[in-house]
């Protein structure tokens, strides 16, 4: 069978296995269909899906030397049993019933084992002297893993090519997908912050109507009004806001994402290991749509891999200068997610002075803890600010607010945690069940978001921690994501559906140096076995990362364009009418319509510009009212039909008019 049939087929499988799941815009876990789903809307994904198997199944027969080869490099039992229950673990959500999830498992494993066999099949069909020639023209332009000697033709403009391509693309994730808003609640919130801070403000004066300017994470306690997020990435996105381009913030942080991963990877392994990983990096949909959001997770990576960057030219450069920006770095994640500095710097310190690390002194580290003492200090008079107690966070007050003092917090017991997210966290307290399925959810979404790939993400990674080969280079990857991954343990909540496993991002990064470590140590390995077996694992990864961008991306648009109701219907009911110097009264029940309009408000409610406001309470509206003199009126509402759209109901009325 020619090898573009093959390849044709492998995008008619994945696109049908995307047909089979609901991934709704809404904050759920996604999930293939029922059987009984799948039956009433027809079997053309399954009849795909099963010749795809076949076919893959047909082809490999063919080849069976290769598979015999790659089989004894890989017949280690007990590690291959423990790497198939990782799969099995991560290859689906537990569902409302035992026999679903059993439905899904098994939808599951028939969906990975289809893709990885026809991916396998289509790179075993491609002809062995186009697969072995290709890497010495590849290597011509590009240094890959291993090579010694002067930098390639294209090595120097890769990794600025490539941090171009993920600033373009998270611009247009931000832009089409996202339509230029926080679609998250906590993004709203810290959007809000980041909009009162680049005014100058630690915070605002209570709003002439709380309920009239309500969103999720934010708290107005009668003399302040503040979002309740750490100050550290509404700082940051503040220049945004300043610069009237706070949506292409985190597109950029993603782009400096790719440049810092390319210089630590270059540093800690080769050059090669480091384009490998960055181009990898290029086409996760996790990376790009997390790069479109406005979350703080893309911040904290960059903070994370300036403090990994720092102390690697600490071993050779001037160490108290390179030693105190790492603290400093870790200092400003303190500011951005405290948890994260919690997990992280103790690996990156460890590491740094440690016998498979840097080998720093210990004196080293005095500028490290001093500044990054004197960064994350910071904390104290902002806190001390905002609640009146250095020592209680926003947050914690926030959620002490919400939903009961000390429900939100780190440990285990039955009190922890709170039952408004039955989904997202479905048994009372928290302790090991509670562990098991947040790893769970995680691992899933981890496996398929982190690349796109049908045969799920983490297969590369697994296949080469059943064939061995790993050394003390790796420590650091490995160390970090599971420094994540476990760390986040002790906490109640898993971080839910919203743009993947976004508790675990800091894993990002190390899972694709260890990807593109597992595709070198499998060549290696493969490459023992003859018949030009390694050059054939690049092929696998190069066609799995081509059919799972060209398929994922377009497809999570779906999800992510109007995700969880907020959308761009009320900026450009603005544009059309241009509202200007106006008070707008929200009416609708959803409070998705007001959290698009909340964040469209100006840095604060005396500013000029279109002012928002939740028309909730009737008899609020008088005092709304005289609290904006001089802004004319408008209305918009949604009907109270379902599927009535937002529509511009009155307006311009006088400024002083009491909307009907």
């Amino acid at each position: 069978m020619p090898w573009w049939l093959l390849l044709l087929l492998a995008f008619a499988g994945q696109i049908s296995a995307l047909a089979l799941v609901n991934a709704p815009p809404f904050a759920v876990y996604q999930h293939y269909k029922t059987w009984p789903d799948i039956l009433r809307s027809g079997l053309l994904p399954v009849t795909i899906i099963a010749v795809e198997l076949l076919t893959a199944l047909i082809v490999l027969t063919r080849h069976r030397a290769v598979i015999r080869w790659g089989a004894r490099a890989l017949a280690k039992p007990v590690r291959a049993v423990l790497a198939a229950g990782i799969v099995l673990f991560a290859s689906f959500v537990p569902a409302d019933s035992i026999v679903r999830s059993l439905q899904e498992a098994a939808t599951s494993i028939l969906v990975t084992a289809a893709s990885a066999l026809i991916v396998l099949a289509l790179t075993l069909t491609i002809p062995t002297s186009f697969t072995e020639s290709l890497g010495p023209r590849v290597g011509r332009r590009i240094s890959l893993p291993g090579r010694s000697g002067p930098s390639a033709e294209w090595d120097r403009t890769l990794p600025w090519v490539v941090a171009c391509w993920v600033v373009v693309l998270g611009a247009a994730a931000s832009w089409f997908a996202f339509e230029r808003l926080p679609h998250i609640d906590d993004s709203v919130s810290y959007f809000f912050q980041a909009k009162y801070f680049a005014a100058g403000r630690l915070f605002l004066p209570p709003p002439p109507d709380s309920a009239g300017f309500v969103v999720s994470q934010t708290l107005s306690d009668g003399s302040r009004w503040w979002g309740y997020g750490f100050p550290g990435w509404p700082a940051v996105l503040s220049l945004g806001a300043l610069a009237g381009l706070p949506w292409l913030v985190n597109p950029i942080l993603g782009g400096i994402t790719i440049l810092l991963t390319h210089d630590v990877v270059r540093r800690l392994y080769d050059r090669g290991t480091a384009n490998v990983t960055v181009l990898l990096l290029g086409v996760s949909p996790w990376l790009i749509y997390m790069s479109g959001e406005f979350m703080a997770h893309p911040l904290s990576v960059v903070l994370t891999l300036i403090a990994i960057l720092s102390l690697l030219r600490a071993v050779a450069g001037t160490r108290w200068a390179w030693m105190a920006l790492a603290g400093a770095s870790l200092g400003a994640l303190f500011l951005t997610r405290p948890i994260e500095a919690f997990l992280v710097a103790p690996v990156v310190v460890g590491w740094a002075i440690g016998p498979f690390g840097a080998r720093l002194r210990l004196r080293d580290l005095v500028p490290l803890g001093a500044a990054g003492a004197l960064v994350a200090g910071l904390s104290l008079p902002y806190t001390n600010a905002l609640t009146g107690d250095p020592t209680y966070p926003p947050h914690t007050k926030w959620a002490d607010a919400t939903w009961g003092v000390g429900k939100d917090r780190i440990g285990f017991g039955p009190d922890v945690g709170h039952a408004a997210w039955p989904n997202i966290d479905p048994l009372p307290g928290h302790g090991l069940p509670d562990v098991v399925l947040n790893a769970n959810k995680n691992l899933f979404m981890t496996n398929f978001e982190l690349l796109g790939w049908g045969c799920g993400s983490l297969l590369l990674i697994l296949a080469a921690f059943v064939a061995g080969g790993w050394d003390r280079r790796d420590i650091l990857a490995v160390a970090l994501a599971g420094a994540g991954t476990l760390g986040y343990s002790v906490y109640w909540f898993n971080g839910g559906p919203d743009l993947g496993a976004r508790y675990w991002y800091q894993a990002l990064v190390p899972l694709v140096i260890l990807t593109a470590r597992a595709a070198t140590l499998l060549t290696d390995r493969m490459g023992d076995q003859g018949k030009g077996a390694g050059p054939r694992v690049a092929t696998f990864v190069v066609l799995s990362s081509f059919v799972g961008f060209l398929t994922v991306m377009p497809w999570r648009f779906g999800k992510y364009h109007e995700y969880r109701g907020v959308s761009g219907a009320i900026r450009r009911l603005a544009s059309a009418n241009d509202f200007g110097h106006a008070l707008v009264f929200i009416r609708s029940a959803d409070r998705e319509d007001y959290q698009s309009a909340f964040s469209l408000n100006p840095a604060t409610l005396a500013d000029s510009g279109t002012v928002y406001v939740w028309d909730r309470i009737p008899d609020a509206r008088t005092r709304i009212i005289a609290a904006f003199p001089g802004r004319t009126v408008w209305i918009i509402e949604r009907g109270a039909v379902p599927g009535d759209t937002l529509a511009l109901r009155a307006g311009p009325l006088p400024p002083g008019t009491l909307p009907p």
